[in-house]
């Protein structure tokens, strides 16, 4: 170990967890050796160098600040570097043997930091940590407007009560600019009449002033009236109120409580009236004098009440926890829901009243003080024995602390820890010496008045610190180490625990009992009460309570003052700021002032909380006061910078302890080395917490992932690793269960049972872990992991994980688990991915499960049909191969007679669904198709896939035909034959095998009819050589018109008789007869309606129509007697130019549009002519046309007539074609006057 020999070998040995012991740079025991118990200890102190402590009244400071400042870099720097080189010098244990003397070795090492530290360096780095805390604390003056005489101070709201000994009060507010001063009207000549003490309740309204004579006065602050003496409240001298927060407000404080200095406590209700503000609300609800068990309580000195401390019900206060103390003891009350009630239970039954009693002499007495954090429920009493400090039950949800129940806690104590911190005189100054005068608390830190000085602890007040605050089990541990101390100092080697100094009495300390738990109950029991309660005849305690364990069942402790760590102090001298009169707390806000008689300081922390986690750790670390709850307070309070400290200190201290599971989650998310924390597991044979924190570091490696791909090699070694300790762990426990060698068969089943649901977990948990971490995997590596480990089942489940289907499918084919291998495939190989899987395993399960497979492959339409025939063919040859060596297989016959007709008749099935639902056109579909119908018996449906196929046949007809022909399926032949167009063999083949009406059909699909009469001979020449008669011949001819009987009479036999043909031959002719009469009436009508033809060509030459004078075109609506027009059959009358432009625009030939045109202009200058031969001057006369050319230019007017009227645009088939056109053009004025500019 680092600093220290183990017995006499020189080697040096190092911790196993190099980072085991935690100098945080700070300790809240000075001069006090850490007794970790668990890991290598340091001697380290942080006392303040002489010339610091000396000089800490803020005058004068002999340590030069800039000197500090210009060493802090340097310093700092040399510090990371001690730091750094600590944390490098480790080193494992890989010796299992040595493994019980290292860690004895590790309890024995007293390793100091002045080993590592020069004197110098830590001189320097506690003079920065004294200036820093220096600068964090703010005891700020407040400068008032005014001079006087201080004899108390009040806070509350931020602002004042400030009681003067000039019997007045002064109250400050408005953040100390206003103020207003309240004149108490005593007997002014009685100088001894004072003030005696001063209250004001919450809200920051109510006064209450008791002078020392006995007389008590109040005033509101809200009114501007001075105080009145409380007429019904005389010669009461109060100590002490008690205040119900929730309640008070301006009007009334609420129902209070008062202590007074003769031991009772009254109820009373203040409200806004300064002339009767009790109004006959005192009561006297509890009177310890009167309590027999009691010798002497003195004075109330402080009074707490927490109303609804066990829970509220419909937003009343049912119950109370009251806290009352006196200058020796502090009494506990529990009950509601008024206090009446709760006073009453105690008054009728005392047994039940619980009290903690400190062992001090009288005449030592100085002050009592009681002070109560409510958010956290902790609360100090400062008596002259000490300050007893200690927190309260808190769990409000238990069974304990319900509102309907809490009766029964009446007799027991609600403080859950507790601690005295008691004043050694050896180790104070002389300043010290006279005692202290005051204290306050805030939630981490404690407020120490002296005479002339206050010093400010880094003691939270619920924070016990002893080992009191142990439970069983830690005490029990702590007396194991103890006893493996005196062992090893028997050998010689280093302490440290010394036992007789864990053991020994704890003086001055303090007692603590429940009067229920007497062996007397009362006087008449025989006994007598200071005997049995260890109390002198004063009344005042002197019992000393060993252990730190009272006789209830309370943990409890104590410390000396002087061991705690000092975070700030400074002088008041007498001379300067007067005399220190004490501290108060403002209950609102939690401000702390300190205030003498000339003065008042208001006292501010600066980040409160910043070093206070270093306090919670030493304190977890400390088997003396060691709590895992300490553990989690230290990681709230520090920053993230420090929180791995704080981590890794109790993750080392869970290691410690054995307990390597919680160690394992904790450090995971410490950086300290993977590796030496996984080897330190290793060593000490943890599977199960090594497997845990492998997993821990995973998952937190997997979350800081930004980028894909990131870390993925790390990620990869962590899985794989994780795999083999999930196998590992799976064989051990399966070994337990089936080995014969194992001592299972001599346990009882629960055992058995046990160890097979741990089996099913962790099973459980590793395929959770395959789950989640799949594509860090290696596949190859993986199998081959749990190949070698024997988990077939495991291989299968990560293989469905990866989705590797085909190892999962040919396992289940491989145990002939053919269903299973099935649903696999139909289930989860649905994509285009899988489809080779489907060719692979097609053959195998079709012949196995033939209706289920064709099922799942008519569900996969992202198959390639053609690609599952050579996976088909193989599966019917090695049906073939299987009958053959079956001897059920003849050399001729065809391979596919060796299906089963269940197989052979679910192939075509689904062959049947690729052509006729995926209309399927791959040949070999087709011809696969047909093959297996030429097998079958019946021929319906070979006949009717190739009757289906028309011209559209995919199969190979001359293929085909080999099949059938093989098969002699005589008729499919022919329908071959027929469709591939070779009708002479159709009908040759369908008349050799007799088929005559199969040779007929053949016989009429020619189309050319002498083709089809050639045919028809030939059948008609079969059937009269059938013989069989002449008249069923002749019959014969009903059947087709292509031939005739003259046709046929050749193919008879000459010795026919001509009876058998005379009635056929009579047909004949009159069949003959009435064609050529029917020809002959076709000839009659066809000559009348061409000369009916031509009538009505006659009559058009000379057709009219009658038009008005004021007729208008139908096309521009203009008069058309002023130009050429044209009337059409249906009376539609149009202009010439309207009617050549409407038939252009429906005209798509550009040569006739063009010829249209031409013709257009020609009209238009036949139409000059005609006017220029109309006028009488004969010079235009001359230049006109002669008489010649105007002939030639009217005929060829005649060609525009033909264009022009062959039908009327508004009946023909120009309207019909203008349909689809839009009513506006694209060029119109009205969609140009549409549009947005």
């Amino acid at each position: 170990m680092y600093g220290g020999n183990k017995g006499n070998n020189n080697d040096d040995e190092i911790d196993l967890l190099n980072d085991g012991d935690w100098d945080v740079g700070f300790n809240s025991r000075l001069t006090t050796t850490k007794k970790l118990g668990f890991s290598t200890t340091r001697d380290f102190t942080t006392t303040l160098p002489t010339s610091t402590s000396n000089n800490m009244n803020g005058n004068s400071t002999t340590t030069s600040i800039n000197s500090i400042s210009e060493n802090k870099t340097n310093l700092a720097a040399a510090y990371n570097n001690i730091k750094t080189m600590k944390t490098n010098i480790s080193g494992l244990d890989s010796d299992d043997d040595d493994e019980d003397l290292h860690e004895d070795t590790l309890l024995n090492s007293n390793i100091s930091t002045s080993g590592i530290l020069s004197n110098d360096l830590n001189n320097e780095n506690n003079n920065l940590q004294q200036l820093d805390q220096q600068n964090r604390f703010l005891i700020e003056e407040i400068e008032f407007q005014f001079t006087k005489t201080f004899t108390h101070v009040c806070a509350t709201k931020g602002n004042l009560l400030l009681a003067t000994d000039q019997n007045t009060c002064i109250y400050v507010d408005d953040n100390f600019d206003r103020y207003r001063e309240f004149k108490i009207r005593t007997d002014e000549e009685d100088e001894n009449e004072k003030i005696y003490k001063c209250f004001i309740d919450p809200s920051g309204y109510h006064v209450i002033i008791t002078i020392n004579n006995g007389d008590n006065y109040y005033f509101n602050t809200a009114n501007n009236k001075n105080p009145k003496i409380i007429t019904n409240m005389k010669n009461i001298l109060i100590e002490s109120i008690g205040w119900d927060i929730d309640n008070c407000n301006k009007e009334t404080t609420g129902t209070i409580l008062i202590g007074t200095n003769d031991s009772k406590i009254y109820e009373c209700k203040f409200e806004n009236d300064i002339n009767n503000p009790i109004k006959n609300s005192l009561k006297l609800i509890f009177d310890f004098n009167e309590c027999e068990m009691l010798v002497s309580s003195g004075p109330i000195n402080g009074i707490f009440i927490e109303p609804n401390y066990f829970g509220k019900v419909k937003s009343t206060v049912n119950n109370y926890f009251i806290l009352v103390i006196t200058p020796f003891r502090m009494f506990e009350f529990i009950g509601g829901p008024t206090f009446q009630d709760v006073f009453q239970t105690y008054q009728s039954t005392p047994q039940l009243l619980t009290f903690k009693e400190l062992p001090a002499k009288k005449s030592d007495l100085t002050s009592s003080e009681l002070h109560v954090l409510r958010n956290s429920k902790a609360f100090a009493w400062l008596s002259n024995a000490g300050i007893f400090h200690g927190n309260f039950k808190r769990d409000s949800n238990s069974n304990s602390y319900n509102n309907n129940n809490y009766e029964e806690l009446q007799g027991e104590s609600l403080i859950n820890e507790c601690e005295v911190i008691q004043m050694d005189s050896s180790k104070m100054n002389s300043s010290m010496q006279q005692g202290i005068k005051s204290i306050a608390i805030s939630e981490f830190h404690m407020f120490i008045l002296y005479p002339e000085k206050l010093t400010i602890v880094m003691q939270p007040p619920g924070l016990c610190t002893s080992g009191g605050g142990n439970s069983v089990e830690q005490q029990q541990q702590l007396l194991l180490m103890n006893q493996q101390v005196n062992n090893n100092n028997n050998s010689g080697s280093g302490t440290l625990l010394n036992n007789h100094d864990a053991q020994q009495d704890i003086e001055n300390f303090f007692y603590a009992k429940s009067l229920n738990r007497r062996d007397s109950a009362s006087k008449g029991s025989g006994s007598s009460i200071t005997g049995s309660n260890g109390l002198d005849n004063n009344g005042v305690g002197s019992g000393i309570s060993a252990g730190g364990i009272s006789s209830n069942g309370i943990h409890i402790g104590e410390v000396s003052l002087s061991d705690i760590k000092v975070v700030h102090q400074r002088n008041f001298p007498m001379s300067t700021s007067g005399e220190l009169l004490g501290l108060c707390t403002d209950l609102m806000t939690g401000d702390v002032y300190l205030y003498s008689n000339s003065s008042v300081y208001r006292i501010e922390i600066d980040d409160e909380e910043r070093d206070v986690w270093k306090l919670y750790l030493e304190q977890a670390l400390d088997p003396k006061s060691s709590k895992e709850l300490y553990f989690d307070i230290a990681y709230k309070l520090c920053k993230n910078e420090n929180r791995d400290i704080v981590l890794s200190a109790k993750a080392d201290y869970y290691f410690k302890m054995k307990r390597y599971m919680e160690a394992a989650s904790i450090y995971a998310m410490t950086t300290k080395s993977f590796e030496q924390v996984s080897i330190s597991f290793h060593n000490k044979g943890q599977k199960d917490a090594l497997r845990s924190y492998v997993l821990s570091k995973l998952q937190i490696l997997k979350k800081n992932i930004k980028i894909e791909n990131q870390d993925a090699t790390q990620l990869s070694c962590l899985c794989t690793w994780l795999t083999e300790m999930y196998l590992d762990k799976m064989n051990e426990l399966y070994d337990y269960l089936i080995l014969p060698n194992n001592n299972l068969k001599d346990n009882n089943n629960n055992t058995i049972n046990g160890i097979e649901k741990q089996y099913e977990e962790i099973r459980s948990e590793f395929r959770k872990f395959l789950e989640q971490n799949k594509k860090h995997l290696d596949k190859e590596t993986t199998y081959r992991l749990m190949s070698s480990h024997g988990q077939t089942q495991e291989v299968l489940f990560f293989a469905m994980l990866i989705e590797d289907y085909e190892r999962v499918i040919s396992h289940c084919i491989t145990e002939k688990d053919y269903s299973q291998a099935l649903e696999i495939l139909n289930k989860y190989c649905k994509t285009r991915s899988y489809e080779d899987y489907f060719y692979k395993f097609s053959p195998i399960l079709m012949q196995h499960l033939p209706r289920e497979m064709v099922n799942t492959l008519t569900t996969k339409r992202f198959l390639d049909s053609g690609k599952l025939i050579p996976a088909l063919m193989r599966f019917m040859h090695q049906s073939k191969n299987n009958n053959h060596n079956n001897g059920e297989l003849d050399d001729n016959q065809h391979f596919t007679n060796s299906l089963t007709n269940e197989q052979q008749n679910h192939v075509i099935r689904y062959l049947e669904w690729c052509i006729k639902k995926q209309e399927n056109e791959d040949p070999a579909i087709h011809n696969l198709l047909l093959t297996l119908y030429a097998d079958l018996d019946d021929d319906e449906k070979l006949l009717n896939f190739l009757n289906t196929e028309g011209e559209n046949n995919f199969y190979d007809p001359k293929y085909a035909l080999r099949i059938c022909t093989q098969k002699k399926k005589i008729e499919a032949c022919v329908r071959l034959y027929s469709s591939m167009q070779l009708y002479d063999d159709a009908v040759d083949l369908a008349l050799e095998n007799d088929e005559i009406e199969l040779a007929r059909e053949c016989a009429d699909k020619p189309e050319d009819d002498e083709y089809k009469k050639k045919l028809w001979l030939k059948i008609a020449k079969h059937v009269i050589d059938s013989s069989i008669g002449v008249k069923q011949a002749i019959a014969f001819l009903s059947y087709t018109d292509k031939i005739k009987l003259e046709d046929i009479l050749p193919y008879f036999p000459d010795f026919s008789k001509i009876d058998d043909f005379k009635e056929e031959i009579c047909k004949s002719l009159e069949q003959y007869k009435n064609e050529i009469e029917k020809l002959k009436s076709d000839m009659h009508e066809a000559t009348q309606t061409a000369a009916l033809i031509r009538e009505d060509i006659k009559e058009l030459k000379h057709r009219y129509g009658y038009i008005t004078a004021n007729a208008k075109c139908d096309l521009s609506s203009k008069s058309i007697l002023t130009t050429d027009f044209y009337l059409f059959p249906c009376q539609h009358v149009f202009r010439a130019d309207a009617l050549v432009e409407e038939v252009l625009k429906y005209t798509k030939s550009e040569t006739r549009r063009e010829k249209i045109r031409n013709l257009d202009e020609k009209r238009k200058l036949y139409n000059r002519q005609m006017e220029i031969l109309a006028l009488n001057n004969n010079e235009q006369r001359q230049q006109s046309l002669d008489q010649k050319e105007l002939s030639s230019l009217q005929e060829e007017l005649k060609d525009l007539d033909d264009l022009l009227s062959s039908e009327c645009p508004l009946c023909g088939d120009m309207m019909i074609d203008s349909i689809d056109q839009s009513f506006i053009g694209d060029e119109d004025l009205e969609v140009q006057s549409w549009a947005i500019n």
